[in-house]
């Protein structure tokens, strides 16, 4: 099989109702451009055909790319004004977002006894 047999993966979840007309178009765009989660999904589908997990994986790439490139949905958003006001808690010099940022943060602070 080669990533030629995808776009037709792509019609069937529309038609079959998994994918809607927005989140179809996304997905077509993301095949075309051989990004590089939905090739490596591809790659593991040839190795071992377990469509279910394809399409699954397909799914969860159209919702995060939608996240990522600003379409947001309601529920999505309140899941980030949740983050970003416990991270404005902080006063880490913003750099609240990275974990390792992070770390260096925790018990490096003046006056902070070490743990």
């Amino acid at each position: 099989r080669n990533m030629g047999d995808l776009p037709k993966l792509v019609t069937s979840l529309v038609e079959s109702g998994d994918l809607e007309g927005t989140e179809g178009l996304l997905l077509r765009q993301l095949v075309d451009e051989e990004h590089r989660i939905i090739k490596a999904a591809w790659e593991v589908y040839e190795m071992g055909p377990n469509l279910d997990e394809l399409k699954d994986t397909l799914l969860h790439v159209v919702k995060l790319e939608k996240v990522r490139r600003g379409y947001v949905s309601e529920t999505t958003q309140d899941r980030k004004t949740q983050r970003s006001d416990r991270a404005g808690g902080r006063s880490s010099g913003g750099r609240a977002r990275g974990s390792s940022s992070d770390q260096e943060d925790n018990g490096t602070g003046e006056g902070q006894a070490p743990a």
